[in-house]
């Protein structure tokens, strides 16, 4: 998980919503109460929330039918915010966040699309390796995977492979950990 100071702070307020009961939270509401209103200034928090969608971490929901991947920023105001799946997994699971990732974009294409126009599950894996690269892949050896698959993604997106390696205490053996 790698976010912005702003980023972290929308996510933490929608997480005290969460807990209190309150599971969707209008965007304009939120932004206000982290950016001063008077000065428009909340407008800069628009970049923060469209990354925070991109990345899985919060959803938006809309009381009129629009097409999401044509909304505006200034469309995001109208919405109610939600945290995803995929960042209560993270909250339960307790799991430490990407600390300073490395990123590699992936367009989805065409033969990486299954029956049910979802990427299949193998693509993932193939973004996962092809992030580290030949050096890596061939002086290293491949001993445990575990692959959460939180959300489905289309024909067409163009996704941000995240990674990290992690040396381990007894520096023979190198953690990578991964978002897609």
């Amino acid at each position: 998980m790698s976010c912005s100071k702003a980023e972290l702070e929308i996510l933490e307020l929608l997480t005290r919503k969460y807990l209190a009961g309150i599971s969707q939270v209008g965007c304009f509401e939120l932004l206000s109460q982290i950016y001063d209103t008077k000065e428009l200034s909340f407008l800069e928090g628009l970049n923060d929330v469209k990354n925070l969608i991109e990345l899985g971490y919060i959803s938006a929901s809309y009381a009129f039918f629009k097409e999401h991947s044509k909304l505006s920023k200034l469309g995001l105001l109208q919405a109610d915010l939600s945290l995803c799946d995929a960042f209560l997994h993270i909250l339960e699971a307790g799991a430490q966040p990407l600390s300073n990732p490395k990123t590699s974009p992936f367009k989805v294409r065409f033969y990486d699309i299954d029956s049910n126009k979802h990427v299949n599950n193998a693509i993932y894996f193939n973004w996962l390796l092809d992030v580290l690269g030949y050096e890596f892949l061939s002086t290293h050896t491949i001993k445990n995977v575990n692959i959460r698959f939180d959300k489905e993604i289309e024909f067409g997106n163009v996704v941000d492979s995240y990674y990290e390696t992690e040396i381990t205490d007894n520096e023979d053996q190198i953690i990578s950990r991964h978002q897609v």
